[in-house]
């Protein structure tokens, strides 16, 4: 062996009671000392070579001597963790510090382990007890906190656990939950008396912990001997406490006799603290959700579509009337409730929606709902605040009333708008004033150039082309478009433009009807979420700051301004354009040339230092030459500025975590905007996504360079044991505080005497936010600045005091190391005395609620342990605010039901199991003119004026609702009249249930009932109105059939004796006579083929079958069989793709192909054989069929026309018909369900779209689908 150090140098170590050893550089040891020795149990000799790397926990060895062999070769310490096997076989944590050694000689390390078993225990505890304080905090239910009972019997090492609860009022302990205990051994404690002598119950009723090793509890209990689990050596039972009560006990079961030391016994405390917490906000939970099913079985017995919801949540429930109405669910998430709403209602719904949301106020609107069976009914839906975010809408049908007065409704809700018309003829434009208003027009009538003028030129020629469609014969019936306008003032603002087009007879435009509405807001948020967006993923592509910021001025220009620049500080004390871009390349030279000669200092007046400086934003709107006159500059540098042309600037600091780190400079150039105060959170932002992309690229190449001391951290740590148990015994006692106060601002209070007793010469406050401000609700410790408290109680603003602002915001701590009075700004000179602070949020229901804030008076780092714990208290001290929130939540219960009630429009009345009236609300009362009175049911008719349908003959007690339902009945629609002695008879519909607890037993009836005298009314009026226009049409169809059928019989006689002249004379004419015949004929043939297809016509309505699966690739073989002639005749070609099988009248579908496919044989190109396609494909719950051809084609003017009876575009010497084939199809189709149209370019071809009913659709006036039977009787 090398002489690597001298024998007394040996000797010195071997002496030291410290366990050392010496190795090579390689990691091969080459002496072990005494002490190491006898801590492995193993001979000094033993321990050389690779000997001591055995003793290494096989889970430490590798990484511990990956890193021995990186750096000793090197010359560096260590300091390495590891596990090492004690001579009793245990394996105990130990911190092995090593320094390499170069003398004269062979390169030496020496190395010694230092036993850090006992603060690794405590760190393991600390973690173990805020991961089970966190699955505690989460569990809803019971279940979930006896989902976390295994975590916590293993966290205590206990093979056994389980969990009783009081029950019975407190009379018997229900056990719930256990873990490692047998079935068998548990079934004889499932339910215990709390008077028995038992270890449960004592605990119970001492409210202190039981320790009984098997000795000390058969003595104890000798009558439980034989009971109890034979494998259990040791008992421990901790009282579960919540509220300053009992609440259920925790056994704890060891297979072996265990000792419990101070920091166990309060670890063991603690968690029982946390669990009775758990379980005693589970039974408020679970209270509360059976509130709320109570409610829902309200909701459901109401005959009106209802419905609650809370707009941070994702689901709305509605009752079993909006469920059976719609034929959607009662719970809907995310946007699903919009499937009932009319598509063209879905903007005002949710722009009433969210005016009402903004306001905190009652809103409604009125719209369509689509009804199970797929028709749209108007309704008017009603949605109004309840209680703390629960907001409840009814939605009451009105489509009759609604659609007689629809015209005049619409005319009302666009007067509120920017109102203009447009007359086509004069070219002038007529304003409402609020559209003058709005565009900044002086004029009420002027030329339309005179708005042209004014949009944006990049948007004008788009403009220009919407109007020019729309008043072009065959444009569209109405157009929307949006653009950029610049008001009177010069100022850009984005605006939609909705216009509806009013044509004559003839088709031409007349006038055009516009709404006008300014959408600058939306624009502008879409703009910045689209930026921050973009900002986001640039910044985190590269930590090299050149580049970062380069990409962020690129994306900022022009999106959001002319000019962007960010400003870094130098040594030199200058602030230096580190990136910088202009939209103008020429101002980007001028730019360049004023910042090389006129550098920014720190200590300059300028707005970029006094940003820096000061951290706050500098706004100037409006940039003036007077502005720049006045400044104390230069004459070249004031020249330079004039020439570079500033309209607005907005300059914010690059600051993160309150240090500031640059500023951000914005200007416009006369873009026609300016900036304003809406601008400032959103640059802030965006500096503040910057700063955060700066401050992680410094800490990026700082953490390349890092080489913290590693020495001395085992005297550190080991102080930092003794605070850890200071903190685990201060966090017991205030979890038992916790669990006994109900008194929120009691809460708050001992929570922070908690805080400040274990921080060196502090204090702690406590802010929820009031508005616009920070309100100060306790405070606790040493303020030193008597003329700090003060300040705090007169408000800090919120979104100006980041400090407070961040946690609450971002739901995360924020530790300020070094205190930065800049992020207090508005108390910035009376804080300045605060060395270190700790922000946390509070939270209640997963929401913030407010703000702990504690600081110290000296500059002090926040270590993991001191996070850990001021953390768990925050968190204990929402669950503790959820608790008292809970409670008067139950309390609030029966005020909201109180008041759902009285604000249903429909009468609702209930009475209890014994029949007598407990409930009428206003509507019944209304209803009535009579209050409730407790009467029985025989006296219900009489005193309520009760009737049958008829009105004159009074309601038998056992046909009234409200009895029918107490007996046990669901009534739905029972019609009755109620007259009473001071009003109008009204009509109504009642539907009502029995109320049935959970357990089955009967509680009463509850029946709602809607006033239906109106919509009677109507609906009588309506069924006459559709009798005359059905007599109306069947009269008219009839004519025609008659008229149609009684021209056959002279166009055949016509037709029949030109035909035997010619046969028997014809040798006598001369060609003129010949002609004339033949002119007869063809006349007669024609007749017949006009009245042919008259008399189909007429048949379409009164000779129909019954529509059936019909292969429609079938009967297109069928058709083209009946057209083989003339295919043959004109070389004409039909090909198809796949075809479906169609809900149809067979006959008619042939008729339908045979006319088109025949319309384009006829109607072909001269010269070119006709070339026809068939195709189909799905559209929605119908199939859309095409009929392609290359033919003569249809001008636009003509699309429409062609459909009409008898109308013709070509002479009928050109093209043979009648002119009903296309009117004949139309009416075909739409018989289907479905309807008919052309698509077509004059000289290139035509394409006949028409659709038919899927097999699974509805036939036409049945409402059943294909595979639904008839109903029965």
């Amino acid at each position: 062996m090398p002489e690597l150090l001298s024998v007394g140098a040996f000797d010195l170590l071997d002496d030291l009671p410290l366990p050392t050893y010496v190795s090579s550089p390689d990691a091969a040891v080459v002496f072990a000392n005494r002490a190491l020795a006898d801590l492995s149990g193993l001979p000094a000799r033993a321990l050389l070579g690779d000997g001591l790397a055995a003793l290494i926990h096989p889970g430490d060895r590798g990484a511990a001597l990956e890193v021995w062999r990186r750096a000793w070769p090197g010359g560096e310490a260590t300091e390495c963790e590891v596990r090492l096997r004690t001579a009793g076989g245990e394996d105990r944590w130990h911190c092995i510090q090593s320094r390499p050694r170069r003398g004269g000689g062979s390169p030496t390390v020496i190395s010694t382990c230092h036993d850090i078993h006992a603060l690794k225990g405590v760190e393991d505890r600390a973690g173990r007890l805020q991961r089970l304080t966190a699955a505690l905090a989460d569990a809803r239910s019971v279940a979930d906190v006896l989902a976390v009972l295994p975590d916590i019997a293993r966290a205590l090492a206990a093979p056994r656990a389980s969990v009783a609860v009081l029950r019975a009022g407190g009379a018997e302990l229900h056990l719930i939950g256990s873990v490692g205990y047998p079935e068998a051994s548990l079934d004889r404690f499932r339910v215990l008396p709390t008077g028995l002598p038992l270890p449960a119950t004592d605990a119970i009723r001492g409210g202190e912990p039981l320790h009984l090793p098997l000795a000390a509890l058969t003595a104890r209990y000798p009558h439980l001997a034989g009971q109890l689990d034979e494998h259990a050596r040791d008992l421990v039972l901790l009282p579960l406490i919540a509220e300053g009560q009992p609440v259920g006990v925790l056994t704890l079961g060891f297979l072996e006799p265990r000792e419990f030391g101070d920091a166990e016994r309060t670890f063991m405390l603690t968690l029982a603290g946390l669990l009775g917490q758990a379980l005693e906000r589970a039974r408020l939970h679970e209270e509360e959700r059976a509130a709320r099913e109570r409610e829902r079985a309200l909701l459901d017995a109401a005959p009106v579509l209802m419905w609650t919801s809370r707009p941070g949540e994702d689901a709305a429930h509605f009752n079993r009337t909006w469920a059976e109405y719609t034929g959607l669910g009662a719970t809907l998430t995310g946007d699903a409730w919009q499937e009932a709403l009319h598509p063209d209602d879905l903007a005002a719904m949710r722009e009433a929606r969210e005016r009402g949301l903004a306001a905190g106020a009652a809103y409604a609107c009125d719209v369509r709902l689509r009804r199970a069976d797929g028709a749209y009914r108007w309704h008017h839906v009603t949605v109004r605040p309840f209680q703390e975010g629960e907001w409840l809408g009814l939605a009451s049908e009105v489509h009759e009333w609604y659609e007689a007065e629809k015209r005049l409704h619409l005319t009302l809700e666009a007067s509120g708008l920017g109102v203009w018309t447009l007359d086509v003829a004069t070219g002038l434009v007529t304003r409402t004033p609020e559209t003058r208003r709005l565009l900044g027009f002086t004029e009420a009538v002027a030329p339309l150039s005179t708005f042209l003028s004014r949009v944006h030129e990049e948007d004008r020629a788009a403009v220009e082309a919407a109007f020019a469609r729309a008043v072009a014969p065959g444009g569209p019936e109405s157009f929307r478009v949006e653009h950029r306008f610049f008001r009177g003032d010069g100022t850009k603002i984005w605006v939609e433009q909705l216009t509806r087009v009013e044509r004559d007879e003839q088709g031409e435009a007349r006038r055009l009807l516009g709404v006008t509405a300014d959408i600058t807001a939306r624009k502008q948020a879409e703009t910045r979420l689209t930026l921050l967006a973009d900002a986001g993923e640039t910044l985190a592509q590269d930590l090299d700051v050149g580049e970062t910021l380069a990409r962020l001025t690129t994306l900022a220009v022009p999106r959001l301004a002319d000019w962007c620049a960010v400003y870094l500080p130098q040594p030199d004390g200058t602030l230096h354009p580190r990136a910088h871009t202009h939209r103008d390349p020429e101002k980007a030279r001028l730019a360049q040339a004023y910042l090389a000669a006129f550098p920014q200092r720190v200590d300059d007046i300028g707005a970029v230092s006094k940003v820096f400086r000061e951290n706050v934003p500098v706004l100037l709107p409006r940039v003036t030459g007077e502005m720049l006159g006045a400044l104390p500059i230069p004459d070249e540098q004031r020249a330079l500025l004039q020439a570079f042309g500033f309209g607005s600037s907005l300059l914010v600091p690059l600051a993160v975590h309150g240090r500031v780190l640059g500023t951000l400079s914005l200007a416009l150039h006369g873009s026609g905007r300016a900036f304003t105060e809406d601008d400032v959170p959103f640059a802030r932002e965006l500096a503040r996504r910057a700063a955060l992309a700066l401050e992680n690229a410094r800490l990026y190449a700082q953490a390349r360079d890092l080489n913290a001391d590693l020495e001395g951290r085992v005297a550190e740590r080991t102080a930092e044991l003794e605070a850890r148990n200071r903190a685990l015994e201060a966090f017991a006692e205030l979890s038992r505080d916790l669990a006994t106060e109900p008194d929120p601002a009691t809460l708050v209070g001992r929570a922070q005497e908690i805080l400040v007793s274990l921080l060196p010469s502090g204090a702690s406050t406590y802010y929820e936010p009031g508005g616009e401000r920070w309100e100060l609700r306790s405070h606790r410790g040493e303020f030193r600045n008597p003329a700090l408290l003060p300040a705090l109680r007169r408000g800090l603003p919120r979104g100006a005091t980041p400090n407070i602002d961040r946690p609450f915001d971002s739901g995360t701590p924020y530790y300020q190391d070094r205190y930065d009075p800049a992020t207090v700004p508005a108390a910035a000179e009376e804080v300045r005395e605060i060395g270190a602070t700790a922000t946390l949020p509070v939270c209640v229901g997963g929401r913030p609620r407010g703000v702990l804030v504690v600081g110290t008076y000296a500059a002090r780092p926040w270590t993991p342990e001191e996070r850990a714990l001021l953390e768990t208290v925050a968190r204990s001290l929402g669950l503790a605010l959820e608790r008292a929130d809970a409670l008067r939540e139950l309390q609030r219960e029966r005020t909201f039901l109180s008041a759902l009630l009285e604000s249903l429009s429909e009468g609702i009345v209930a009475c209890d199991a014994s029949g007598y009236l407990t409930l009428f609300n206003g509507a019944t009362r209304e209803l009535h003119g009579l209050p409730e009175a407790p009467l029985p049911p025989d006296e219900w008719a009489g005193h309520y004026d009760l009737y049958r349908a008829d009105g004159e003959t009074r309601l038998p007690t056992t046909e009234i609702p409200l009895y029918r339902a107490l007996r046990g009945e669901h009534v739905r629609d029972a019609e009755m009249v109620i007259r009473p002695r001071h009003g109008e008879a009204r009509t109504v519909l009642s539907v009502g249930a029995p109320i049935v607890a959970a357990g089955g037993e009967r509680l009463g009836a509850v029946v709602a009932m809607r006033d239906v005298t109106e919509r009677y009314r109507a609906e009588a009026a309506l069924r006459e109105a559709n009798e005359n226009l059905r007599r109306s049409n069947r009269e008219l169809e009839q004519f025609a059939y008659i008229a149609s059928h009684d021209l056959q019989t002279p166009a055949r006689a016509v037709t029949s004796f030109a035909e035997l002249l010619q046969l028997r004379y014809g040798e006598r004419l001369d060609e003129r006579g010949h002609a004339y015949l033949r002119q007869i004929v063809r006349g007669g043939q024609r007749m017949k083929r006009l009245v042919d297809d008259l008399l189909a016509f007429s048949r379409l309505n009164t000779q129909q079958r019954p529509l059936e699966l019909v292969d429609s690739a079938g009967v297109l073989a069928e058709a083209l069989d009946l057209l083989a002639p003339d295919l043959e005749a004109t070389g004409g070609e039909v090909t198809s793709g796949p075809l479906p099988t169609v809900r149809a009248d067979e006959g008619q579908l042939s008729r339908l192909l045979v006319n088109l496919i025949g319309n384009a044989l006829k109607y072909r190109r001269e010269g070119m054989a006709p070339r026809i396609h068939v195709r189909a494909e799905r559209d929605g719950r119908m199939w859309r069929f095409a009929v392609t051809d290359n033919g003569v084609g249809v001008e636009r003017r003509y699309l429409e026309q062609v459909f009409e009876p008898f109308k013709r575009l070509h002479a009928q010497d050109q093209v043979e018909g009648s002119g009903l084939g296309l009117a004949v199809s139309r009416k075909i189709a739409e018989r289907h369900g479905g309807r008919l149209w052309l698509e077509s370019t004059p000289g290139e071809g035509s394409t006949f779209f028409f659709t038919l009913p899927d097999v699974e659709e509805e036939l036409p006036g049945t409402g059943r689908g294909a595979g639904e039977a008839e109903p029965g009787i």
